[in-house]
């Protein structure tokens, strides 16, 4: 999971992207391709405790399976992101998915999630729900806070590979990151944490504040913690600034972009001096 996220990461803070129309794909695209598959595995594995009494085989060979799969996808010399990309994404989810883009892209599914949250906390039915969570046996709480930090963000994930925008592939990179070290978190932490009353409990409230846009934990997560973690400030600072002369300049002739170009980098200068 690390290598992964140290990678994302960079790729979400680099200014630089490539068109999937030329044929050469974005780092962003690439890894959110890598956190797809291994978000649909942290989705099955879930499932995998009901099958390892009656066929104790079973998830041995599939953890075996999963791992080298993974590492399949990841590593440089095999990128098998990529060419999951060409040979599925592009030639079977992109017809499948383009009726449903538009309503993923304009974030009505989602924001739909939100509101339906805001009216329970709203409302007090928030207690209820939560006084109904941490009654279920902790395997239960557990399988609870995966499908929710893992369901949703696939099929929204899927969709982003499947358009042009970098912006949307960027956004569920962030989340990915941010949820790939969470979940690491708590595989680390759940054998020794598991018997403390409202463990699940947190790690279903940080998958909320990492995915909802009305939080937007995700984006500060990444800003605060991980890129200065993995020391790519200043990379982020150039996407920054690529995306704020982007919109800034939009509409301008070639004369005044040039002119707002050059006072941006005179008063770069001051600063730095």
């Amino acid at each position: 999971v690390v290598f992964p996220v140290l990678e994302s990461v960079r790729a979400a803070a680099s200014a630089e992207s490539w068109s999937k129309q030329e044929g050469a794909l974005r780092d962003d695209t690439r890894w959110l391709t890598y956190w797809i598959a291994a978000g649909a595995i942290w989705l099955s594995t879930e499932w995998l405790d009901s099958f390892r009494e009656a066929f104790p085989n079973f998830g041995e060979f599939y953890w075996q399976s999963a791992v080298i799969f993974l590492m399949w996808l990841q590593l440089p010399f095999t990128d098998g992101a990529t060419l999951l990309y060409d040979k599925v994404t592009k030639r079977i989810a992109v017809p499948l998915l383009a009726p449903y883009v538009g309503k993923f892209n304009d974030g009505s599914i989602l924001g739909y999630l939100a509101k339906i949250i805001g009216v329970s906390v709203s409302l007090g039915h928030i207690s209820f729900l939560y006084f109904l969570f941490i009654i279920l046996p902790s395997s239960v709480e557990r399988f609870v806070v995966v499908v929710i930090g893992t369901a949703y963000p696939l099929a929204a994930s899927i969709v982003a590979v499947t358009t042009d925008a970098a912006l949307d592939d960027t956004q569920w990179l962030i989340y990915w990151s941010c949820f790939g070290m969470m979940y690491l978190g708590m595989l680390i932490t759940e054998d020794i944490l598991n018997w403390v009353p409202g463990f699940h409990s947190l790690a279903l409230s940080a998958v909320c504040y990492l995915m909802l846009p009305v939080f937007n934990g995700a984006e500060q997560i990444f800003r605060s913690v991980l890129v200065p973690l993995f020391g790519l400030k200043a990379t982020l600072l150039k996407r920054d600034a690529r995306v704020l002369a982007q919109t800034a300049t939009r509409g301008l002739s070639e004369k005044q972009r040039q002119m707002v170009v050059e006072a941006f980098q005179d008063e770069i200068a001051k600063k730095t001096a």
